[in-house]
């Protein structure tokens, strides 16, 4: 009997991946890699992370509720770990990418009122792969882990690659800016308009009171950031007016040189935000 176009799709998709995920993937029993490749083929076929989608898109051949039941299973398999399945993974995946300097998203999304997800990926082609993830509540602490996420996320990538981290206002600190400097990172993370930096001739003052012309942008090399630290860095502010008349102002941290190329790299940290706008974003992991 004539097969539906999706399991002739879905069927190419898992002959494609086994062969190649057999020959990536660590040792693991062969009924785990089996289920893990079925997991992949679904969540590719389908463009998603929502478990039902996935079921649905899935080589699976029972009824809807227990393919989803299937899926819960898979994902919830003690063998298939970040760190023995999806690592192994992204290493190749960075072995193969000529050497350049790699820049890495960090930014957070929620999933309605349930929990929100601090993310950090690698910001490449209008999206950011997703390399390491914390779940917690809605009014949970996230810093202190996502610091300590950091060095496995520095373990994936090459000897001698440059990275450097673009982070929004929530990332900005001094303890996460130590953290990157430590591995050898830099840094172009955006500061809360009410941050407070040295300026040379006007002492203490905030950001958004720096005087600034429309269309304009400054750099203010080696100047202290935030009273209670020690930190000196370059601060860099540019405003721009757009069509409608609106005027929106940019106050970047950064222990590069400060230049317009600042601004054009730091613009890259939107493809995180585009990556949780995607079907398969991660607020919908547990969908």
């Amino acid at each position: 009997m004539p097969q539906s176009a999706s399991v002739y799709a879905m069927s190419s998709a898992l002959e494609s991946l086994e062969l190649w995920l057999a020959q990536q993937l660590p040792d693991l029993e062969a009924v785990a890699r089996h289920r893990f490749t079925q997991l992949v083929a679904g969540i590719i076929e389908q463009q998603s992370l929502l478990l039902r989608q996935i079921a649905a898109a899935s080589p699976f051949q029972a009824e809807a509720v227990s393919n989803f039941t299937q899926v819960q299973r898979i994902i919830r398999d003690t063998r298939l770990t970040l760190e023995q399945v999806y690592y192994p993974l992204v290493r190749q995946l960075l072995a193969h990418i000529p050497p350049a300097d790699a820049y890495v998203t960090i930014d957070q999304t929620c999933h309605t009122d349930l929990y929100n997800v601090v993310v950090i990926g690698w910001a490449s082609d209008g999206v950011s792969l997703p390399f390491g993830f914390l779940i917690y509540p809605t009014n949970g602490a996230w810093a202190e882990d996502a610091r300590a996420l950091v060095p496995q996320i520095h373990a994936l990538f090459p000897a001698g690659q440059t990275i450097t981290l673009l982070a929004d206002r929530a990332y900005a600190s001094d303890a996460l800016i130590a953290a990157v400097e430590a591995l050898g990172w830099q840094y172009l993370i955006r500061l809360q308009e009410d941050t407070l930096i040295q300026h040379p001739d006007a002492g203490w003052v905030a950001v958004r009171n720096l005087r600034q012309r429309a269309q304009r942008q400054r750099f203010f090399p080696d100047v202290r950031i935030w009273k209670g630290a020690t930190r000196t860095a370059t601060v860099c502010l540019s405003r721009q007016r757009t069509a409608d008349g609106r005027t929106t102002s940019w106050y970047v941290v950064t222990n590069l040189v400060g230049d317009r190329t600042c601004f054009l790299a730091y613009a890259c940290r939107w493809w995180q935000a585009c990556t949780h706008k995607l079907p398969y974003c991660m607020t919908c992991s547990f969908g």
